[in-house]
């Protein structure tokens, strides 16, 4: 697991859930990322990224 700051998510093609992360080759490589690959499957979390929902989503996740 690593904390690095959140500059860009790439392309944003449907499903956001396939999106992709630009991450330094140091960060790819700590997760176990292999140069001649070039991609890495992982799981992400934005902290604080609640901020930058819309305030129907935020008001939707406040009933749930």
């Amino acid at each position: 697991m690593i904390t690095v700051p959140l500059i860009d998510r790439g392309p944003a093609k449907p499903p956001h859930a396939d999106a992709a992360l630009d991450l330094t080759q140091s960060a790819f490589a700590s997760l176990g990322g292999s140069k001649a690959i070039g991609h890495i499957r992982v799981n992400y979390r934005v902290l604080g990224g609640a901020r930058y929902l819309s305030a129907g989503v935020r008001s939707s996740m406040a009933r749930a």
